[in-house]
């Protein structure tokens, strides 16, 4: 997917198969192939974190 980043520049994430739009829990440039946990769902946005 593409890198996420703060909710000026979303990006997307695969989940379950299917691609959302995201954006980084604290704004934070989240690279492609990361592993994230969703931290919440607003409509159609994921808001993550990277799982370290």
């Amino acid at each position: 997917a593409d890198p996420v980043s703060g909710e000026n520049a979303p990006g997307r994430v695969k989940i379950g198969g299917e691609e959302w739009r995201a954006i980084s829990a604290d704004g934070s440039m989240i690279n492609p192939g990361a592993v994230v946990e969703i931290v919440s769902l607003d409509g159609a946005t994921v808001t993550v974190r990277p799982l370290t």
